[in-house]
């Protein structure tokens, strides 16, 4: 994949909320073959992109693509009738030929939203990093009933925030 390609997706609002829109209506089995392909292409843009870039996205843009990472990880239950959609689907995927082209819009979407995940994950141990650092520093190690301990727990917290960012 061309890095030109990526550096020109821009996840918009308007965009992201439209491949949503997209990814719904594949769970539901209305999207064509060619689409399909196309819609792949276009989240697996998305993922590359938010593998590589993720803290220069304006956090709207982070916003939008938590909420949609969210909604996709925790489907609602299919009624019987969804779930027929969903088997009847599968079947005609297999039986034309495009179970393949499925497949690789499926893993695309899994992959995108592990990725936001991990970003999530990076962005949450950075600040915990940095929280633990400032508590490193405070002077409320310091009182008598902790003796000279305060470079102790200082080395002790900083071992844990490196054994959790690795």
């Amino acid at each position: 994949m061309s890095t030109a390609v990526i550096d020109n997706f821009s996840p918009r609002l308007e965009k992201v909320q439209k491949l949503k829109r997209e990814i719904t209506q594949a769970q539901k089995g209305r999207v064509a073959e060619h689409r399909c392909r196309a819609l792949a292409g276009n989240i697996m843009q998305l993922t590359s992109l938010v593998e590589k870039s993720w803290s220069s996205l304006s956090r709207d843009e982070q916003e939008v693509l938590k909420d949609m990472a969210y909604s996709i990880s925790k489907p609602k239950k299919p009624t019987p009738w969804q779930f027929f959609q969903g088997v009847y689907t599968l079947f005609r995927a297999h039986k034309y030929g495009y179970y393949s082209c499925f497949q690789m819009l499926v893993d695309s979407v899994d992959k995108l939203v592990d990725s936001i995940f991990s970003a999530i994950e990076r962005e949450d141990l950075s600040e915990c990093t940095i929280d633990f650092d400032t508590l490193s520093e405070s002077s409320c190690f310091d009182s008598p009933e902790y003796g000279t301990c305060s470079e102790e727990i200082g080395d002790w917290l900083n071992s844990l925030s490196s054994s959790a960012l690795e």
